[in-house]
């Protein structure tokens, strides 16, 4: 059997006989151009809405933009990374992740064993153990920005409210990005949720996923699927 991307050829033989035969993979699907292209696109429609002259305060429309980016965000840093690993262990060495074909078989048992469930960014920091690399600095960008992006999105996903403190993410997020402008004449609000979730903190968000994944790809010779798909985007209408 010889497989040749996505074509498999089969040679078997009976009696002196030989059938070929040739079929063809079904196509991957990947979707952390979905990922980036959403949180690009909503990130965008926020800076919109609070840009608009006649819009003052905080709406259900840009909360929404808001939030939906920034989860979008780190989906796409969770996505990237099991692309690479699914491809490599499924024997998709063609392409964006061809300067892995070296380290298949220890990839492979990693991703076998793992079943994918270590930690995010676990899972960037064992890539780059498998491939030999040193893992880039934890302790400056670009590594804290996805540290500090996913941390933004598990307060959102398992949000405990919390009144009269200042909340553990403003002490690590503040003055990172400009806060919600719709939120500027506002006195009587904390800074977590209400002054963060605007559309400097989603900008923020994709721009930090981004920043840490060319990063990554730059360091281990790989392409993310993503490249391509954003050459397309043209912004919100």
């Amino acid at each position: 059997m010889v497989r040749g991307g996505d074509i498999v050829l089969s040679v078997t033989g009976h009696d002196g006989r030989f059938t070929v035969g040739i079929s063809a993979r079904l196509g991957r699907g990947y979707v952390s151009g979905d990922f980036l292209w959403s949180a690009t696109h909503f990130a965008d429609r926020a800076r919109q809405l609070e840009d608009e002259p006649s819009r003052r305060q905080q709406d259900d429309e840009h909360r929404s933009c808001v939030t939906a980016s920034i989860l979008n965000s780190a989906g796409l840093l969770e996505a990237t990374i099991n692309e690479w690993f699914d491809d490599v262990a499924d024997g998709y060495l063609q392409g964006h992740v061809e300067a892995l074909a070296p380290f298949e078989v220890q990839i492979r048992t990693y991703w076998t064993v793992s079943g994918g469930n270590d930690r995010v960014l676990d899972r960037y920091e064992m890539l780059f153990g498998l491939t030999g690399h040193d893992v880039i600095p934890k302790g400056e960008e670009p590594w804290q920005g996805a540290r500090d992006l996913i941390s933004l999105r598990n307060e959102l996903m398992h949000a405990h409210p919390k009144s009269d403190e200042v909340h553990r993410l403003e002490k690590a997020l503040r003055n990172r990005f400009p806060d919600n402008k719709l939120m500027a004449d506002d006195t009587g609000h904390p800074w977590w949720p209400y002054h963060c979730l605007g559309a400097g903190c989603a900008k923020w968000s994709y721009e930090s996923a981004v920043v840490f994944v060319e990063r990554v790809a730059d360091e281990l010779g790989l392409k993310p699927k993503y490249r391509q798909r954003m050459r397309q985007y043209r912004g919100p209408t």
